[in-house]
Parts: C-alpha cells; sequence; structure tokens
C-alpha cells in the first residue's frame, strides 16, 4: 500500500462527542451560545477536528506550495512566468509578502515548498524542495502531468503534513504560489462541479476583458482535448492540475490523517479540497472555509462540498489571507470559550473597564447641538488616501488583490491624516453603552472582546428616566473624552435591540421604512436612550476623526439610517457585518466589533509589512506587467 492509499485508509471522522462535551459546557456558562453563531460552530470543529481534552489555543502553520504551470505559454497571467521564482524570493528572503504578512499577523509558522518552479531554487533558505518536475506541460496540447506525476506531488504534500503534525500543529492554512494556477483550477472546477466554462474562468492576477475571453478560450480547448473522468480525482488532476495543487491536495488528506483542521483560502485551495473529498469523502469534516473569493468558480466548489465561507473580502490572492483571518477569529472564540467557561472568580472580568455614568440632572442642549456636529464633519485628507494607494498597488502582488481590507487602509489615511498608519500607533478603544447591569456571562465576553482586540473598554452607563436629548449629550461628552487619543473607536451596546429595532424601522427587504429625518419619532421610549446614545456616540467619534467599527444588529441600523442624514459619516463608519462578516452573530458586547478591528489591524500591517517590488528587490519586469 503506497502513501497515498495508506493516508485515506487512516482519516477517520472527527471527534464530534468531543465537540458535543465542549458545547455542553458552553451552554452551561453561556445559555445564549448559539447566538455566536457561525463562531461557536468554528469552535466546535477545531475540537472535533483536534480531538483535544482542554481547548487549547491552535498552533497553525502556513504552507504556500508553488510550482509552475506550462498553460502559462497561452500568456493567461498578468505576470510572466519567472514571476512564480521571484515570489520565493520574495518569501524566503526580502519577506514581504502577502503570505509573510497574514503568517505573522495570525502568529503561524510559515513553510514554503517547491514541487516543481521552473529555474535553479538551490540557493534560497529554508525552501523545502521536492519538485516533481520544471512544471507541468502545457495542458491545451494534452495531460499537465502524468498520473504516476500527480500521485507524487500528492504524496509530497502527504509528507510535508506529516512533518508538521509530528510536530504538534493541529492547523494548517495551505496557500500556493504558480502563475497559471487559477487557468488550471477554473477548468478542473469546469469538470468538478459541472459548471460551464464562461462561469468556471476569473479574472485571476486581475487580467484584463479581453485577457478573460482568451483565458476562456484557452480552458474551453483544454477540457475538449483532454476529456477528464469527473469520477476519477487523480486523472482530473492529471489532466488539468498543477503540482503545487496536487500538493496542497496532500496536505488536506495528510492533515485530516494527522487530526489538523485545514482552513481554505481561495479558489485554488476549494478546488483542491473537492479533488481530496473525492478520494477520501470523510475529509469533509476536516475542513474549514475562509473567504468568498472573487473567482466565479470558488462558490460553486464550496457548494458541492458543503460549505460556506465566513469572510467575503473581495480578495483574489492565493496566500493564505483569507485563512488567515478566520485563524484569528479562531482565536478570538477560544478565548471567549476560555472566559465564558472560568469558573474561578479570583480575578473578576471586567475590573479593568473604565466605567462613565450618565449625571442625574438634565443637561440644556438643543437641537443646534446636533446640527453643528453634521454641519462640520471633517473631510478626509486626499492627499494622504492617494499615497496609500499608491503604495497599494505598488506591492507585490496584483492591483487590488486584498479589496476591503485595502480599502480599509486607505480610509484610515484619509481619517488620521498620514499615508501610512503605523502599527502600534493608533490607539483603540470601545465603547459600550449599558441600560442595566450587565450579566457576569456577558461581562466575561467583553473582557475577551477587549483582551483580543487589545483595546480600552468604556463602559457607559445610561440612566432610562432621562430624555433622549441627556442621553444623546452623555454619549457625545464620552466619545470626545475617549476619541482625543483613540483613532480607532469600536462601538457597542450592552444588550441585544436589532430584532427590535429591525421591525420597527426596516421592510422585511432591508430597507428603509422612513424617511431618515423621521425615523427618531418611531422609537419607542424603552429603546430611547441606547438609541440617542448610539447617535452622539457616532457624531462625536466622527467630528474628532476616528474609524468608527460598529457592532451589529441595533447599532448597525441606527447607523444606516444616521449615515442617510448625513451623507459625510460614510467615510468614517465601518459596517463589518455583513458587508465582510457572514458569521451570523447574534450577541451584543462588541464581538463583531473586535472581528471588524481585528480587519482593521490586518489592513495596517499590509501597508506597514508588505514590500513593494522595489523593496523586495524583485525583478522590474514584474512590476511592469501589472495591470493599472
Amino acid at each position: 500500500m503506497g502513501l497515498l492509499e495508506s493516508t485515506i485508509a487512516g482519516i477517520g471522522e472527527p471527534d464530534w462527542k468531543s465537540a458535543a462535551a465542549v458545547s455542553d459546557r458552553l451552554r452551561e456558562a453561556f445559555p445564549q451560545a448559539d447566538s455566536l453563531g457561525a463562531l461557536r460552530a468554528l469552535l466546535l470543529r477545531y475540537v472535533a477536528v483536534t480531538g483535544l481534552s482542554e481547548v487549547l489555543p491552535p498552533r497553525p502553520c502556513t504552507v504556500i506550495c508553488c510550482a509552475d504551470h506550462g498553460v502559462a505559454a497561452e500568456d493567461v497571467s498578468a505576470y510572466p512566468q519567472t514571476a512564480t521564482r521571484e515570489m520565493l524570493r520574495n518569501y524566503l528572503i526580502s519577506q514581504g509578502a502577502a503570505a509573510n504578512v497574514f503568517a505573522n499577523f495570525a502568529e503561524s509558522e510559515l513553510l514554503v515548498a517547491d514541487l516543481g518552479v521552473k529555474g535553479d531554487t538551490s540557493g534560497l533558505p529554508n525552501l523545502i524542495r521536492k519538485p516533481v518536475a520544471p512544471g507541468t506541460q502545457n495542458l491545451v496540447s494534452g495531460p499537465a502531468m502524468t498520473r504516476e506525476q500527480a500521485v507524487q506531488a500528492v504524496e509530497t504534500g502527504i509528507w510535508i503534513a506529516q512533518k508538521c503534525t509530528a510536530d504538534g500543529v493541529n492547523v494548517i492554512l495551505p496557500g500556493e504560489m504558480g502563475i497559471g494556477n487559477t487557468t488550471s483550477s477554473a477548468a478542473m472546477a469546469s469538470v468538478l462541479a459541472g459548471i460551464p466554462v464562461e462561469q468556471a474562468v476569473g479574472r485571476g492576477s486581475n487580467i484584463s476583458a479581453e485577457k478573460l475571453r482568451h483565458k476562456r478560450a484557452v480552458v474551453a480547448r483544454a477540457l475538449a482535448v483532454n476529456q477528464p473522468d469527473a469520477d476519477d480525482a487523480l486523472d482530473v488532476l492529471a489532466k488539468l492540475g498543477g503540482f503545487e495543487l496536487a500538493g496542497i491536495v496532500g496536505l488536506i488528506l495528510g492533515g485530516a490523517a494527522g487530526g489538523a483542521m485545514v482552513i481554505l483560502d481561495g479558489l485554488n485551495c476549494a478546488v483542491a479540497a473537492l479533488l481530496a473529498a473525492k478520494l477520501a469523502p470523510q475529509v469533509k469534516g476536516y475542513l474549514q472555509p475562509s473567504q468568498r473569493s472573487e473567482e466565479p468558480a470558488q462558490p460553486y466548489v464550496l457548494e458541492a462540498l458543503g460549505l460556506e465561507p465566513l469572510l467575503d473580502l473581495h480578495f483574489r490572492l492565493g496566500e493564505a489571507c483569507g485563512s488567515s483571518l478566520v485563524l484569528d477569529a479562531l482565536y478570538f472564540t477560544i478565548e471567549a470559550y476560555s472566559h465564558l467557561t472560568d469558573a474561578d472568580d479570583a480575578d473578576m472580568p471586567g475590573e479593568m473597564f473604565q466605567h462613565e455614568y450618565m449625571p442625574q440632572v438634565e443637561p440644556v442642549v438643543t437641537d443646534k447641538t446636533f446640527d453643528f456636529y453634521l454641519r462640520t464633519m471633517p473631510e478626509l485628507d486626499e492627499p494622504s488616501m492617494r499615497m496609500c494607494r499608491a503604495r497599494l498597488d505598488s506591492l507585490t502582488k496584483p492591483k487590488n488583490s486584498l479589496g476591503f481590507l485595502e480599502d480599509i487602509a486607505v480610509e484610515l489615511a484619509g481619517i488620521d491624516v498620514t499615508p501610512y498608519p503605523e502599527k502600534g500607533t493608533l490607539a483603540a478603544s470601545l465603547l459600550v453603552f449599558t441600560r442595566e447591569k450587565l450579566p457576569e456571562a456577558n461581562v466575561k465576553l467583553l473582557d475577551a472582546v477587549a483582551h483580543c482586540a487589545r483595546a480600552d473598554v468604556t463602559e457607559a452607563h445610561l440612566r432610562q428616566h432621562l430624555s433622549p436629548k441627556a442621553a444623546f449629550d452623555f454619549a457625545r461628552t464620552v466619545t470626545e473624552e475617549i476619541t482625543f487619543d483613540s483613532t480607532i473607536l469600536g462601538l457597542a451596546l450592552g444588550r441585544n435591540i436589532g430584532r427590535d429595532l429591525s421591525e420597527l424601522l426596516l421592510e422585511p427587504d432591508g430597507s428603509f421604512r422612513y424617511a431618515p429625518q423621521e425615523f427618531l419619532a418611531h422609537i419607542p421610549e424603552p429603546l430611547q436612550a441606547e438609541v440617542s446614545a448610539i447617535i452622539g456616540a457616532i457624531v462625536a467619534a466622527a467630528h474628532n476623526s476616528s474609524l468608527i467599527v460598529l457592532d451589529n444588529g441595533g447599532v448597525g441600523i441606527i447607523a444606516s439610517y444616521l449615515m442617510a442624514l448625513c451623507p459625510e459619516l460614510e467615510p468614517f463608519l465601518f459596517f463589518a457585518e455583513p458587508e465582510i462578516l457572514r458569521v451570523g452573530v447574534d450577541q451584543p458586547c462588541g464581538v463583531i466589533t473586535e472581528l471588524g478591528m481585528s480587519l482593521v489591524q490586518a489592513s495596517i500591517a499590509i501597508v506597514n509589512d508588505m514590500k513593494t517590488f522595489e523593496e523586495a528587490g524583485v525583478h522590474p519586469s514584474l512590476a511592469a506587467e501589472k495591470i493599472h
């Protein structure tokens, strides 16, 4: 029995009994556990896969598999084939690629493997050199590789996974680099998911519309020439695949056999996962998708796997970027579980929170105060935004390939009036408005949010018997003081009023029920203090030029109405869910805010830690090939 066969035979079902025990313990400590949505499911999958009796933080490893494709000769990419080898140098010498940045961000070890890169890679430090051949054959002329080569590449991935799990790794984040690989993956997706070529082929490295039409024609020719058997995974892989994609198939199989969860990134990883699942259906239980990529075939592939991604970032880069962000969410979820289930009262949660109490007297506030804020909103600094965008466009990646994170970085540059906001220099605070004392479980959850977001927490206590104007003025005053020092403000409520506000203010399709200037008149008395406080906090924070990371539910609805009333607020408001996050959390106390603040920190890391083509010493011809 070969390595591939023995590995498949060694993959059992995840330990769902352990996951059920953790679920019971979580529900006992926090009866609203279901409100954590996909985060709870993420935690339980991690427990089931790893089989840990105690829920401990993961030991992750990011593995970037690299190889060249013969189909690159058909001019299907925005980059020449030499980019593959140049990016290996970037990973291992300059250490300025997205893979480096996101692995560091998620505190993951980074391994880089050569499974078939053209040219000499022997001088690169710390490279795992296991080349099958110097690139595949051109799949428009016949099979990309032999069946034996396909098995060899898969078994190389298995070997790497075995090395990782033997060292204690229990979460594997596959990534890939290989010019032409989305052409290969699109062809395999068309066969495996049964979709037309037009729906399978995307822009890859951000190619032009003309090149996209050509790329579709190339895939159609490859399918006609090779006639792959959709029921035979190795046949599909050999005829249409790449060595690095086969390596990821092996990483998935080897990871599952070794008890490691595999977090999938974009299309290439999803196709590799579908191939792995055809070889070993039980592997599906070990897979966690991360993000919905810009490649049109990916949703069909994930649907075939029965998986839903947690993020929609408009990424078009396959260096374990999205999976690193899901790993970061796993860290938070484990921290939240630890806080919630810790019965030790010696260290009371929330003891480091700052508390602000609403004065008991009515302040003198008129509508002119509110109007003043709306009329005097600051403008973003356009020169800083242009310089930030220029740097992002010159980094060692396709233009706009990091989607929303690039947009966040540019917006933050305009808010902070600096082209490149530096890590560690932008203070973050979390402001939570409460109407009554929070239950201990909610305080513990908020404590976990504060710890993971590395944010100071202010719990602002409202008084229900005072007027909405008093709540507005209190929130305005508290927020002005906080945002004097904090450029990033997380904004949340201590209780969930989202469902109430949704029924009151939104139509079934999510559109506004009332004109923006009228919505306050329809807020019932029990909700007025919280609604007014959120309004006061938003206008004060924006007026002080802070990026406001909004919690979900009621906070988002209020912010949406307010933004419609004052469009100048839009660049200061960050709606993490549902614009980016797809986690289905129905829980107050800043859970979504923490995840949103983490995305902001990731955007700052990109600007600071990624390198331009010039800084990385990557050959100038690659920069010249970029699509502008």
